[in-house]
């Protein structure tokens, strides 16, 4: 178990920031992201940044170390800064009966305290690249939950929204072909596509081939195909239907509703059959192993 010990609202000092950028990290802290550091310091000197959240565990009962839990990549910003904004930390100081206690705190934490909601988060990392800072804030935000579904597949929702919005930095052409997707058309058709696990399989297909990934998306999102039992076909007719349970993305009165993983899985069997000439009846089985884009 870990226990909350105190929370204080102490301003930013320079001490203050070199006491948690040297501290003992939790066991399982991801290496510090240099991007991501540079990343925090243009949204402080766009004067964007409202406050954050720093976390350590001052006793670990089991070892008797004391570990930071939050505020890596800020802390470090800041002890590197000669002039520091006039803004507030918030310190939780907190007990841990064993070192496992530690890890599942440490995974409590969101890099979202940096800034108010994920979206902001989402946008103040594409505002870094000229490209990304003028697509619809609608598109940012389905491509960082896209590429965050691929890259780590169903636990993507674990994963810090500042790591998750580093990833569009590292996937520019892929973010401005998905809006260009995603606002041509008519809106009702479009719309079937803008859920984040069809934006995550329409990454893993653009990553096979960018010329077959255009003319297979433009048709399920036109319903273009020549015969109703293609692929594309079949993908765009259930999509109308459905909606996606966690989100409500496209969703229309009296669709059904699935798993994003049932979205991805029927997204790639449409897109394997469409490679390999075939026809689908995109079959899903929920304790099968994810398809892999071919």
């Amino acid at each position: 178990m870990w226990h909350l010990e105190k929370m204080n609202c102490l301003p930013l000092t320079k001490r203050l920031a070199n006491t948690f950028a040297t501290m003992n990290p939790c066991p399982n802290d991801r290496p510090l992201s240099e991007r991501r550091v540079r990343i925090y310091r243009s949204i402080v000197e766009r004067g964007e940044f409202r406050s954050c959240t720093w976390a350590w565990v001052s006793k670990c009962a089991e070892t008797g170390e004391e570990f930071r839990v939050n505020g890596k990549h800020t802390s470090t910003l800041f002890s590197q800064m000669e002039t520091l904004p006039k803004i507030t930390i918030t310190v939780e100081r907190y007990t841990c009966d064993t070192v496992a206690d530690v890890v599942r705190l440490y995974s409590t934490f969101d890099s979202g305290s940096a800034t108010r909601t994920t979206c902001d988060i989402n946008r103040s990392f594409a505002a870094i690249n000229p490209d990304l800072s003028v697509l619809p804030s609608r598109v940012i935000n389905l491509c960082a939950s896209g590429i965050a579904y691929f890259t780590w597949r169903t636990a993507y929702g674990q994963i810090p929204a500042g790591e998750r919005a580093e990833k569009l930095l590292d996937h520019v052409p892929f973010c401005l072909w998905v809006s260009e997707v995603l606002t041509s058309g008519r809106s009702e058709d479009r719309k079937i596509l803008a859920r984040g696990p069809v934006v995550a399989a329409m990454h893993a297909t653009y990553q096979k081939s960018q010329k077959d990934s255009r003319i297979f998306w433009e048709a399920v999102r036109d319903e273009t195909g020549e015969k109703p039992d293609l692929p594309d076909r079949r993908l765009a007719k259930w999509l109308r239907v459905m909606s996606v349970q966690s989100g409500q993305g496209g969703r229309k009165p009296g669709s059904r509703m699935a798993q994003p993983k049932e979205f991805y899985v029927k997204c790639l069997h449409a897109w394997n059959a469409f490679r390999n000439g075939e026809t689908t009846d995109l079959k899903y089985y929920r304790e099968a192993k994810l398809p892999v884009a071919r």
